[in-house]
């Protein structure tokens, strides 16, 4: 693969992410199902999963678990250690109840206690999806059967509502992992590579358009972390892969323009976003509302847009900011050398 190829690669997966990452903040602005949060909850987790199977290369294990865990385990224990502190601190002025040693060990489970930012889940399923896939990709068939049994596990999963059941999720989340890994085996075909054959006409593009349409209407609200994948799980699958393949085709068209450079530098940021957003769309937003009196305004739709765009123009200059630091820094260093 060529220079210009691979830059070409890691900004349309930079843009997909960034673009992604903004429709998790929405998503997490709206309530359940909404019409934003149906959308969105229809194609945003398999996004990430799909694009990180994908991107998936196989490295020696002891690297592979140091990346990781320095990458996805890490930030994952601070944030909890965060929340917990947090709430032991909240806790002195009458706005949280009492914490227990019960309560940080349920944290520290992901299974609620003192834990408030939820979506760091993704960081140790993603961990796991990493893991396990050095042992599956030695073998194709292993790949193509962990595919199936994921599936089917997937399929069959009992509904959960109360709590956080990432142990039972992770099955979901491996299928559309393994799914992106072996799309890009079979991408990177010399018989498929290239081939005007195998290329996806407008035409079938309206089709992909009209299924991820249907299968979302159908499917009804989504949120995958408590195991509820709509009416079905299929559903889900249809409407997971078309709604990633549409985003991927999309970020492809719009990298030549200017303002992508904008979704590139959320897709770059995306892990800062993640850990981060949570406490601004769940507790202070909620708390702002709650203290002006017109908490029934909240989760009006043109509020959730105007409060998304709020939220990204700040993380936009936080990022801004960061790179001027960041720049001044390594001039700095470079000066003294």
């Amino acid at each position: 693969m060529g220079a210009k190829q691979l830059k070409n690669r890691i900004d349309w997966v930079d843009i997909a992410k960034g673009i992604g990452i903004i429709l998790v903040v929405l998503g997490h602005l709206s309530t359940k199902g909404q019409f934003f949060r149906t959308i969105i909850y229809s194609f945003h987790m398999p996004l990430f999963f799909i694009i990180s199977g994908f991107l998936y290369r196989q490295k020696d294990f002891a690297s592979s678990i140091k990346r990781g865990v320095k990458k996805l385990i890490l930030p994952m224990l601070f944030f909890m250690a965060f929340d917990t502190v947090l709430t032991l601190i909240l806790n002195q002025f009458g706005m949280f109840d009492p914490v227990n040693i019960k309560e940080v060990v349920k944290c520290f489970l992901l299974i609620g206690g003192t834990l408030k930012n939820s979506p760091i889940w993704f960081l140790l399923v993603l961990f796991l999806c990493n893991t396990l896939q050095y042992f599956i990709s030695k073998n194709d068939k292993i790949a193509i059967a962990v595919l199936v049994i994921t599936f089917i596990i997937s399929l069959f999963s009992p509904f959960r509502e109360e709590r956080i059941y990432w142990y039972i999720a992770f099955f979901s989340c491996m299928f559309f992992f393994e799914f992106g890994y072996l799309f890009s085996k079979i991408k990177n075909n010399e018989k498929f590579n290239g081939n005007e054959k195998y290329k996806l006409n407008d035409y079938c593009m309206i089709v992909i358009v009209l299924i991820w349409a249907v299968t979302t209407y159908v499917n009804g609200s989504v949120d995958m972390i408590f195991v509820n994948y709509g009416r079905s799980f299929i559903l889900l699958t249809l409407s997971g892969i078309t709604g990633t393949y549409i985003l991927v085709r999309f970020s492809k068209f719009i990298q030549k323009y200017k303002f992508s450079s904008v979704f590139k530098l959320f897709g770059q940021n995306s892990m800062l976003v993640l850990t981060t957003h949570f406490y601004l769309t769940k507790f202070i937003i909620h708390r702002i509302f709650k203290i002006l009196n017109i908490l029934s305004y909240q989760y009006k739709w043109y509020v959730e847009i105007l409060l998304c765009a709020l939220i990204t123009l700040g993380y936009f200059v936080l990022f801004k900011l960061k790179s001027t630091i960041m720049k001044s820094f390594t001039k700095t260093e470079t000066n003294a050398i």
